[in-house]
């Protein structure tokens, strides 16, 4: 509830204790790598991400975090490696699907990061960044009925979007 409300530090703290009081547990150290992934600390996230999935190997929040740490550190083919592995124990989740065509774009290989995109988009219609990510691509290669098309489903979830109002208008001249 902390971590939801925002309260990153309270939140710390409770997983902090729930460590201390159950050191074999692997969730709270996959929700503190999180945290610490989220405020910049990467050398303790990776740490605890690897302590989680030691204790629970099947851990996609783990695999998650060690995905983004890797990406930070713009280690991309570990992060791809992470990221297919962790695609092997949740195959319909959006958010691993999303990783991976960030991780395949930062590679260079636009088209197979699209199609991951859209994957995310087909688990989960109204994830956002997988949408701005598709649009991105589309205003890059100059691809106006998809500029268009990205622009006014990311307006069906944001009305108030200058950005894609802006794209929308541009794309449809």
């Amino acid at each position: 509830m902390l971590e939801r409300k925002g309260d990153v530090r309270a939140a710390s703290a409770a997983y902090g204790e729930i460590l201390r009081d159950f050191p074999e547990d692997s969730m709270a150290r996959e929700r503190l790598a999180a945290l610490y992934q989220q405020s910049g600390q990467v050398d303790d996230a990776w740490r605890l991400a690897r302590e989680a999935l030691l204790r629970d190997p099947r851990s996609v929040g783990a695999y998650k975090t060690m995905i983004r740490v890797a990406m930070h550190r713009k280690d991309h083919d570990v992060a791809k490696l992470i990221a297919l592995r962790a695609q092997k124990l949740d195959e319909r989740d959006p958010d691993l699907a999303f990783l991976l065509g960030e991780v395949l774009d930062r590679q260079g290989d636009e088209p197979s990061a699209a199609v991951q995109w859209a994957k995310t988009l087909e688990l989960s219609p109204g994830h956002l960044p997988a949408r701005y990510a598709l649009l991105g691509q589309a205003v890059r290669k100059e691809a106006w009925p998809r500029v268009a098309e990205q622009a006014a489903s990311i307006l069906a979830e944001e009305p108030k979007n200058a950005n894609a109002f802006y794209w929308q208008a541009y794309a449809l001249g």
